[in-house]
């Protein structure tokens, strides 16, 4: 494929998120009205000019005079409908992960129609200020590593482009520890599971790939993302007061729903899936006109759930292992996308060797019983933090403790001196943490558990412990019409 270079540049049912055919409950609706397509570029030249001509009178030149022309209500409204014309028969924009016209909609996502390679010219440098490709420019610096950088991108004008930008900044140390194939890799892996987007270009449960970006001379560069409308989930619960149950709940269902999805589709198994590789996206059309706040004096911390959605990142330990996906249309456009090989030297090798056997909802499950470790619930969440802790026992083989209270002030008195030490927060919950992952380590409950398991555990356990559905989590799990769900787990 010929890179394009810098000159010429709610409610609903979770498990509908399982059939590709299908708007899953995770994602918002896409009732909204269609946005108004652009009219083509030839089109515009064409145009641009003659709708000038509203004006009863115009200035124009000829023969280096300047004249009055007076124009006719007759072209006026010629010119008029032309435009109009234009605007309806403009084709729309093509997800070039799917092949489909786009639906858009509130949630396309600026990366849906982007192009697969773009190319940067000889004097690129990457820094705030730098011309990309396609019309962008570097904004403001997100981070940086010894290896690499992730900008905001912005448009020629200064706004907002909604995609940011991922590069290896050192090539020599980046082909020294194999990182520089691991993006490769990751950009390759990423525009796979764009395959499992929505008619309108929305990616639920992932955050989406955009364009690989290649250095002047053809060598990867870095590559362009979906920009999320949120923060990261870990600085949620870095917080030792948060203890807001259906927050917790929602983000293990979504998460779960997600790899389940990608796992039966093209065989998806992310292999670095911790709370901290997940993100918040929120969509604002579905968050109403006035976001509450927070109420200091209220016994713990409250997210509004409305527009909310978790969103995995970072594929860079991912792979697609064959014979697990079943979508044979999906696997069959995934397939001209290569996935560099791990170099032998990689630090990646040891790593895939020492976590053989724990798969995503295992490493998933363990970072989230590590982060609730030792909290102190409203009394009224005792069912549902009940539930949390039976996942947690199940696919990890450890217990963890949660205290009730009426008040923070009365759940710390509760645990006396030393669970405060040891509760997350605490100067000694090192000791804890690493308690945590080496009995979930040594004595796992059911390390290879998949999600779909793990979300038919949750049903039934939500049943056992009296849930109704509309107060388990904001998308209630259903069971009807998926394959495979009759699949038991004790």
């Amino acid at each position: 494929m010929q890179a394009i270079t810098s000159a010429q540049l709610g409610r609903g049912t979770l498990f509908q998120a399982l059939h590709p055919v299908q708007k899953p409950a995770c994602s918002g609706s896409i009732s909204q009205p269609l946005a108004l397509l652009p009219v083509p570029s030839r089109s515009r030249n064409i145009y641009s000019n003659v709708s000038d001509l509203a004006a009863q009178k115009v200035s124009l030149v000829a023969g280096g005079v300047r004249i009055a022309h007076e124009v006719s209500p007759l072209k006026r409204r010629a010119a008029t409908r032309g435009v109009k014309v234009a605007a309806r028969i403009a084709p729309p924009p093509i997800d070039v992960a799917t092949g489909r016209k786009l639906q858009k909609s509130y949630r396309t996502p600026a990366t849906a129609s982007d192009p697969e390679v773009i190319q940067v010219g000889a004097d690129f440098v990457g820094e705030s200020g730098a011309s990309l490709a396609n019309g962008w420019k570097l904004g403001k610096q997100l981070g940086a590593g010894v290896q690499g950088a992730v900008f905001l991108l912005e448009n020629e004008d200064g706004s907002d482009a909604g995609r940011v930008f991922k590069q290896i900044r050192n090539k020599e140390i980046g082909e020294v520890t194999g990182n520089l194939v691991g993006l490769e890799r990751e950009w390759a892996i990423g525009r796979q599971l764009n395959l499992l987007d929505d008619p309108d270009g929305y990616l639920p449960g992932f955050m989406q790939t955009g364009s690989k970006v290649l250095d002047h001379e053809g060598q990867f560069l870095g590559m362009t993302l979906e920009k999320l409308n949120g923060g990261d989930v870990l600085d949620r619960f870095e917080d030792p007061l948060f203890n807001d149950v259906d927050y917790i709940l929602n983000l293990i269902v979504q998460v779960l729903c997600a790899l389940d999805r990608a796992q039966q589709a093209i065989g998806f198994f992310h292999q670095d899936m911790r709370i901290h590789n997940v993100m918040e996206h929120r969509l604002q059309e579905e968050l109403g006109d006035h976001v509450p706040e927070a109420d200091e004096t209220q016994f713990g911390k409250t997210v509004d759930l409305r527009g909310l959605q978790f969103k995995i990142i970072d594929y860079g330990h991912a792979v697609i292992v064959k014979g697990e996906g079943k979508d044979e249309e999906k696997l069959r456009k995934a397939r001209r996308l290569k996935v560099p090989d791990v170099p032998a030297y990689s630090l990646e090798i040891p790593y895939r060797a020492i976590f053989n056997e724990r798969g995503d909802v295992w490493r998933f499950v363990r970072s989230v019983a590590q982060a609730l470790e030792g909290r102190t619930w409203p009394r009224a969440s005792r069912p549902k933090v009940k539930l949390i802790q039976a996942l947690v026992r199940k696919t990890c083989g450890v217990s963890i403790r949660a205290h009730y209270a009426s008040s923070i002030e009365s759940g710390e008195r509760k645990k006396g001196p030393l669970l405060q030490l040891v509760s997350f927060g605490g100067s000694l919950f090192p000791v804890k943490w690493a308690d945590i992952m080496l009995r979930a380590y040594v004595l796992p409950g059911h390390p290879t558990m998949q999600a779909r398991e793990a979300l038919a555990y949750l049903e039934r356990k939500r049943a056992q412990y009296n849930l109704p559905p509309s107060n388990f989590t904001t998308t209630p799990i259903s069971f009807n019409n998926l394959p495979g769900s009759s699949k038991e787990v004790a």
